[in-house]
């Protein structure tokens, strides 16, 4: 994802920003603060977070058990990295893979970014500026 994308969370949240850094590879945004953490403690530091955004993929179900606010941004084909198989079925597939859909909304909140095909990175930060412009995310720490 182009950094971009984040700039709407960066003017909001400032310096309030991390990424899982524990794959040893440098975040998409640069002025994102790195951590690592195993995959046990990914609801955990949500909590402390507050909220978070992410891709939709696995960890996005460990999120379901966590107190936060999750932005999970539904993938559209350029987003979807070397996917072997029909890349439109499997992005279309992702849509119906909200946490809402899957019955995995027990504590945290998903707010779902459906990104399409004809979105360009201003699209989708915009869609990502309206969310936040509509809903009051919690973010902790410094």
């Amino acid at each position: 994802m182009d950094a971009a994308i984040f700039l709407p969370v960066k003017k909001i949240w400032g310096d309030r920003v991390y990424y899982d850094a524990s794959v040893d590879q440098k975040g998409v945004v640069n002025w994102a603060k790195p951590i690592k953490m195993s995959i046990e403690e990914v609801p955990y530091f949500s909590n402390f977070a507050g909220s978070v955004l992410c891709i939709r993929s696995g960890i996005t179900d460990l999120l379901a058990f966590s107190d936060a606010s999750v932005i999970t941004f539904y993938p559209n084909q350029s987003m979807l990295y070397d996917w072997s198989g029909d890349k439109i079925k499997i992005m279309q597939g992702f849509k119906g893979m909200t946490l809402e859909n899957l019955g995995l909304t027990g504590r945290c909140k998903e707010y779902p970014v459906f990104c399409e095909d004809l979105d360009n990175v201003d699209t989708i930060a915009d869609k990502l500026k309206t969310l936040l412009s509509m809903h009051q995310f919690s973010v902790k720490g410094s």
